[in-house]
């Protein structure tokens, strides 16, 4: 994989939880997830019934995968975000 020339923004001034009420967003927040090399992966658009969560490779992981980054530029990230949830450059899938 290859990920060039891109802004990443890390928390902003639009806020994830308004103070005047209305939706709030608690995420943890990753800026790039590094690529997994696997063999037998779902396709990309899943047509048949899988099992949840979809975001799992659901096969056995394959060696030699690379990933490289070239001019990206990462803006304001800290090590929390207001409502205290990670904010991070890398960041890992919990599964």
């Amino acid at each position: 994989m290859e990920l060039n020339h891109n802004h990443f923004y890390g928390e902003t001034e639009i806020p994830d939880c308004p103070k005047n009420g209305g939706y709030c967003i608690r995420y943890d927040k990753y800026a790039v997830m590094p690529p997994a090399a696997a063999k037998k992966g779902k396709p990309p658009m899943i047509i048949s019934e899988s099992a949840l969560p979809m975001q799992k490779i659901k096969g056995d992981s394959s060696w030699g995968g690379q990933a490289f980054g070239n001019n990206n530029t990462f803006i304001s990230f800290k090590a929390a975000t207001a409502t205290l949830m990670k904010n991070t450059i890398l960041g890992s899938s919990e599964y």
